[in-house]
Parts: structure tokens; sequence; C-alpha cells
């Protein structure tokens, strides 16, 4: 009697972890056997640009090379729904709130965040971004190399309170002493290499101020064929990485699929978005 290898008996939620599990394990390198079915052949997994890639992982030279290409797709032009909706939850009745917007690039969300009347500073590790931003929302600035720091400039508003501080994002905390009481992620955290993910969040640890509270923009989808970025995150996960020292409170889960998205081979694309504060304010966030 001949046995079925196949997924006709699996129920549609084990179809869905199968996918989930096999699509994780694709993260970390080219899948050589599919444990339910036995032995299938290497996939080839593309980035959203429909490069074949061999290994996920973008070295600072990669994300260089990236805004050098004008390969930057994934900026929105217009403000975030995210933002816009939630902005409230993260300002309260702060007055002058400053904001931290990590993996900045040319983001539009900063010049809205200005014209709310909120200080902003942004971290971007390709100054070409940095210089369109200005560029292409006509702010007058200032450049100005940071002493003791090798290849870290500051960009300043001349007349708006915005500082972008151009290098890389893990040794920020050598580079300014500075805390913020909101913190905007939209693509970082689902940009980063998912083994960077745990510094990551310790740095973001020590960017948060004790009442701030930091908007995570992050997604869901497989990995079977799509290399990323950006990358799946599962909440389980996120809660292992920071609920130590934070809540987590989830304000969105929406399907996001879109034409771009469809193109990268993905089976699904959902967006989710989390309120985070320090435990000492979970109470107060619930509310």
């Amino acid at each position: 009697m001949n046995t079925c290898n196949c997924d006709c008996d699996l129920s549609p939620s084990a179809k869905r972890q199968k996918t989930s599990d096999l699509s994780q394990s694709m993260i970390n390198g080219n899948v050589l056997e599919d444990t339910l079915n036995g032995p299938i052949t290497t996939v080839v997994r593309k980035n959203q640009f429909g490069e074949v890639v061999t290994d996920p992982d973008i070295s600072n030279d990669g994300w260089l090379k990236i805004w050098e290409s004008g390969k930057t797709k994934f900026h929105k032009k217009n403000v975030h729904l995210a933002l816009e909706t939630y902005h409230s939850r993260l300002v309260q009745d702060k007055k002058d709130p400053t904001f931290f917007v990590p993996l900045c690039g040319k983001s539009v969300d900063m010049k809205w965040l200005l014209e709310q009347g909120y200080s902003v500073c942004g971290c971007e590790l390709a100054e070409e971004g940095v210089k369109q931003f200005f560029s292409e929302q006509g702010i007058d600035f200032t450049a100005e190399p940071l002493e003791d720091h090798e290849k870290c400039v500051v960009y300043k508003g001349k007349e708006l309170p915005i500082s972008i501080y151009v290098c890389d994002y893990f040794k920020l905390p050598a580079v300014m002493d500075t805390r913020f009481d909101c913190i905007w992620d939209r693509g970082s955290f689902a940009a980063i290499n998912t083994k960077d993910r745990a510094r990551y969040c310790d740095v973001m640890k020590q960017l948060l101020k004790p009442e701030g509270r930091w908007l995570l923009d992050v997604f869901e989808l497989d990995h079977v064929t799509f290399a990323g970025p950006p990358f799946n995150q599962k909440t389980e996960e996120l809660k292992e990485l920071i609920g130590n020292w934070c809540s987590l409170v989830m304000l969105r889960r929406k399907d996001a699929m879109n034409p771009w998205s469809k193109t990268w081979g993905v089976s699904y694309f959902i967006v989710k978005d989390f309120l985070i504060t320090r435990k000492a304010q979970t109470e107060a966030t619930e509310k």
C-alpha cells in the first residue's frame, strides 16, 4: 500500500504552521529536508527586488549599496497610517515630547512629526538617505562630524528641531547620551538581521525614557521562497526578546498583502502594530 506524503490530510492550521516552520528555518539557510515529507530539493530564495540571495543577512556595506543603487522602494510616499492613528498614545499629555526614529532613511514621517510640533531625532547608516530627506523636504541644515567618533556625522535642521545621526545604529549609545519620550519604529526592527534582534532591543532599552513609549510596526510573512527583509516576527518571539523589561499591547493586526509584496512570492503578509512600555507602566498602558 502506497503512503501519501502530500499535505492533503493536514488541517488548514497545520498547513499554515508547517509553512511557518519551514519558512523560519529558511531564514538561516536553504532547507534540504522537510521533516514531514522527507527530502526535498534546495529552494532558491529571492529578495524584494527579485535578486537571488544565498544569505538573507545584509551587511552595512550592503545597505550602503542599496542606497547607492536607488533600491529604496520600501520608503512610503505618505505618512504611515499607524503613526497618524496611534501617535497620541505615544505622546499622551507630555509637553514637547521627543521622538526617535531608528534607521530613518528619508522617511516623510519625520517631517509630519515636526509639523505636529515635536522634536525629532533619527539614525541612519546611509548618508545619502539623510541628504535626500533634507533636500526633498526643503529643510535647511548643517552637517558636522562628531569628534572621537569615526564616520559619524550629525545633520541638524537650522530652524527646525530635528537631528539625524549618520552612524551605525549599534554605536548610537556611545555617540549620544540622550533618552527619548517616544520611539516610532517602522521598518527598522523588521529589516534588522534576525541574529541582531537581541542587540537591537538592548539599544532601545538604553534610548527609551523610563516613562517612554515605543510604537513598533512588524510583519508576519513566510520565507519559503522570499529571503527578506522584511523578516517574519512572531509575537511570542518578540515577548521573549523584551518581555523581561517591557509590556506589549497589540493595537492592530491586519492583512497587508499588496501588489509589491505579491511579487515576493509570499503566501501571506500581515502587519502588526504594538504599543510597548516599560513594566512599571503596564497598568497605565492597559487603560
